[in-house]
């Protein structure tokens, strides 16, 4: 990942991707990476978008990720890298990761 610029989240909205999607994209932000994915609940890290991540309805993900990313200024790509991290930081610890595992995993028993 230390090689790579942007994570990509491609995952639908299932009941399963909800809850696994969340540790794949803490995952990237640890590294530092913009997110790139579709919108869903087990993506989003708050209500407002950060600029440093794009997720798209899964209708869209395609044509809309290859305009962001033709749109993309790479220029900007070190700055941002350190707002991801930073973020990550803050907010992406293994405590607060498991703590939203288990309550997913609390609804879903609910549910079944």
């Amino acid at each position: 990942l230390s090689t790579q610029h942007i994570g990509l989240l491609p995952m639908p909205g299932s009941k399963v991707w909800k809850i696994a999607s969340p540790l794949k994209r803490s995952e990237y932000l640890a590294c530092g990476l913009l997110v790139l994915g579709t919108k869903h609940g087990g993506h989003e890290v708050a209500k407002s978008s950060p600029e440093w991540m794009k997720l798209f309805p899964q209708k869209e993900f395609h044509k809309a990720s290859v305009e962001w990313l033709n749109e993309f200024d790479l220029n900007d790509l070190n700055h941002l890298s350190k707002e991801v991290r930073s973020y990550a930081e803050d907010h992406c610890s293994w405590e607060k990761t498991v703590s939203q595992l288990i309550i997913a995993l609390h609804e879903s028993v609910k549910e079944t």
